[in-house]
């Protein structure tokens, strides 16, 4: 199955079938992740995908410089972690689907690193991102693990370091 499923229409509807489809294919996917593209084009102003992806997906931290980027949960529960230019972690955000005691939405419009981290078995995002969209980015800081397995202890330590602060405190300042 594709990582990364293209439509040409004008109208697309996201039923439950589209996101079984795409939850499937993240689960069988090396990086455990799949995600449907609503956008025509990477060259659209507007980059916005349904994302799903698998509690064991890790992704490494990251920032879009002179862009902007709202996530909003539709399954799952997700841990986005924000850092300094040193790695230093500034700031955690729990996010939960519409309904639960999180915030279901975040947007980000500042070049901040910052990671996400699924908190269950499967989480499924819609993502809005200005585009157009380049695959070249800036090359991560030092303290971002390179090692697959380094990054993957480091992802795991921030997930439970993120475990310490209450359910009720969906923000952490």
């Amino acid at each position: 199955m594709p990582a990364v499923f293209r439509h040409q229409d004008d109208i697309i509807l996201v039923d439950n079938e589209w996101t079984t489809r795409v939850k499937e294919s993240a689960r069988n996917e090396p990086k455990r992740r799949a995600r449907l593209n609503l956008h025509h084009s990477e060259d659209d102003r507007v980059q916005e995908m349904l994302i799903a992806f698998c509690g064991d997906a890790i992704f490494a931290p990251h920032r879009h410089l002179g862009k902007s980027e709202s996530i909003c949960v539709i399954e799952g529960r997700l841990l986005v972690v924000f850092f300094d230019d040193s790695g230093r972690v500034t700031r955690r955000l729990r996010l939960g689907p519409s309904g639960s005691s999180w915030p279901s939405l975040y947007r980000l419009a500042a070049p901040a690193w910052h990671t996400v981290i699924p908190l269950d078995d499967m989480v499924v995002i819609h993502e809005t991102a200005s585009g157009p969209f380049s695959s070249e980015s800036e090359p991560p800081p030092a303290w971002v693990p390179r090692d697959d397995n380094a990054l993957r202890v480091f992802i795991a330590r921030l997930r439970d370091d993120g475990e310490h602060f209450g359910v009720e405190a969906a923000v952490e300042r």
